[in-house]
């Protein structure tokens, strides 16, 4: 599969986008999926992906979203359920609730 590398908004990130549409964002000079910014890979069709230091990663809502609107919610490469994903540890802390931690 061929790429183009394109200009990337943020100087510590690299920016590609290859021959089928899709763009990923890589830690500089790596083949690090990653993007703290926002998606890591952003499909032609809308599919959009959260990858922190090559892992599935999102704190703020689901690190997978299809193009067809189903979501996946994932932290640090782990897959959760939407109500596991909600109590969390990282995710209450993030989230400035850790006080919660206890009740879970």
């Amino acid at each position: 599969m061929s790429w183009i590398k394109l200009d990337s908004e943020h100087d510590e990130l690299d920016k590609y986008q290859y021959s089928n549409g899709n763009i990923i964002y890589y830690k500089k000079n790596t083949g690090i999926w990653h993007n703290p910014y926002g998606a890591a890979l952003l499909g032609e069709d809308g599919f959009k992906e959260y990858w922190i230091e090559n892992k599935l990663y999102r704190l703020d809502g689901p690190a997978r979203i299809y193009s067809n609107g189903e979501e996946e919610y994932w932290i640090n490469d782990e897959y959760l359920t939407k109500e596991e994903f909600e109590v969390h540890p990282e995710r209450l802390k993030y989230l400035g609730k850790e006080w919660l931690l206890c009740l879970v």
